[in-house]
């Protein structure tokens, strides 16, 4: 069982969250911290994503071919969108392909969705009811959706040491580590060994 209240959510977005669900060292994006239903819908409730009650409805939904090709398709959007967010961070071209098909997942899940009133703002909603185990993309599509039209989207970095990204908040837009207790702390013993 992966320990989410150590891995922590460090993007600054529920979305980034979502990317940020590998572990590496370097650049390699080498562990998938989500391999299996059990962990998606452990990191959907410990992120929010999912209330609890929620992922109890989605256990028995997780077994056979469909699960795991939704499964397939959650796991394909994330690193299509990692791809292209980083390029967003780098200030880099993006692939229209790759634009295209995250388009097509974020109409997919507005056209399963409700415009919402919630604590003074609009928000669209997933209808759970049409969704099932695809409630947790939709979820994330329309949180990709709106992180596009946040104007903090500017302030999107990548961690200097591994694929992590996130929100620079900071006043001087310097971070340069997805968390200074890993990675940021990994650098420093890196460049005191480097001393000659």
């Amino acid at each position: 069982m992966y320990n989410w209240a150590e891995h922590g959510p460090f993007g600054g977005h529920p979305f980034l969250d979502f990317i940020n669900t590998v572990d590496d060292e370097g650049k390699t994006r080498s562990m998938n911290a989500i391999p299996d239903w059990a962990a998606v819908l452990e990191w959907a409730v410990a992120t929010s994503v999912l209330a609890p009650g929620e992922a109890e409805r989605l256990v028995h939904l997780s077994i056979g071919p469909a699960a795991s090709d939704e499964l397939r398709q959650l796991t394909d959007f994330r690193e299509m969108a990692w791809v292209e967010l980083r390029r967003m961070a780098a200030d880099q071209p993006a692939d229209q392909e790759n634009l295209d098909a995250i388009g097509e997942t974020i109409r997919w899940a507005l056209a399963h969705s409700t415009l919402e009133s919630r604590d003074g703002s609009l928000r669209w909603s997933p209808r759970r009811e049409d969704l099932d185990l695809r409630l947790i993309r939709a979820r994330l599509a329309l949180a990709l959706f709106e992180l596009t039209l946040a104007p903090e989207i500017g302030r999107l970095r990548e961690c200097g040491r591994c694929t992590g990204l996130f929100l620079d908040r900071g006043r001087g837009q310097g971070r340069r580590w997805c968390r200074m207790t890993t990675c940021g702390n990994r650098a420093k013993i890196e460049r005191f060994r480097s001393k000659p």
